[in-house]
């Protein structure tokens, strides 16, 4: 895979399941959207100018493009959607 323009490739940490003290399973709908969240720098495009590869970065969870494959979640974000290299 090869990640084109101004677009990184972020792999974020896997979330586990959360419960209620009752055992019920809460669903995605339960995590605080509110918060950014971090994740590790994969791939950057040629476009991208500030961040490289194996930076922790800050972002907006439900931004940009995600995909999931063998519980790695897997985050394509333009450059301009990162709030902050750590």
């Amino acid at each position: 895979m090869k990640v084109l323009k101004d677009y990184v490739l972020i792999e974020e940490p896997v979330v586990e399941e959360k419960k209620s003290s009752g055992g019920i399973i809460l669903g995605a709908e339960e995590t605080d959207f509110s918060r950014p969240i971090t994740g590790k720098v994969l791939q950057v495009g040629k476009d991208v100018k500030e961040i490289v590869a194996g930076d922790e970065v800050m972002y907006m969870p439900k931004q940009g493009i995600h995909m999931k494959q063998d519980n790695v979640i897997w985050r394509f974000l333009p450059e301009e959607k990162i709030i902050a290299v750590m």
